[in-house]
């Protein structure tokens, strides 16, 4: 081979070269899934076809299997040829440096999450663990500050924020 036959940066996704021959696409292919499989750094590994046989999973994404998580990202024509899971806590990126020490998107809970804070003047700490999404902040605020809103909207009230009455529905 001449050349890189792996292209890739620092995320999950890794490309085979797509000038190879289908043979050697897939001695490449096969070589490296095992290189990165026998890396102790490393979860686990799957092809772009392994992931498109998945059904895009519903439902609470901390119930989803890894390869499922993998599947809810996964875009046939921007994915990888093959994606590389690292382990929990283990970071891609060799040397941080300004402006690039940590990155996102893992398939763990700890990286999957987004913090969303309400905060006034007054209001009481509090912490949920309950399955939320970004789509719900403006229905939450809404409801705090009386706003009405249209009844066909992504998102909900999040009951038990205090100070806010969410609308029965």
């Amino acid at each position: 081979l001449n050349g890189p036959a792996l292209l890739g940066d620092h995320a999950n996704d890794v490309w085979i070269d797509r000038s190879l021959s289908p043979k050697d696409r897939t001695r490449v292919e096969k070589e490296a899934i095992a290189i990165f499989k026998a890396h102790p750094q490393v979860e686990a590994v799957f092809t772009a076809r392994q992931i498109a046989r998945v059904q895009v999973p519903t439902g609470a994404p901390d119930k989803w299997s890894i390869l499922q998580r993998i599947r809810a990202s996964f875009d046939q024509k921007r994915s990888g040829d093959i994606y590389v899971v690292l382990k929990k806590e283990v970071s891609p990126i060799v040397k941080p440096s300004a402006g690039f020490v940590a990155t996102h998107g893992s398939v763990w809970d700890y990286d999957r999450r987004v913090p969303i804070l309400f905060y006034r003047k007054g209001g009481p700490a509090s912490d949920r663990q309950d399955h939320v999404s970004t789509v719900n902040i403006l229905p939450t605020v809404a409801a705090e500050i009386g706003l009405a809103l249209p009844t066909q909207l992504d998102g909900r009230c999040l009951n038990g924020v205090e100070g806010v009455a969410c609308p029965v529905r």
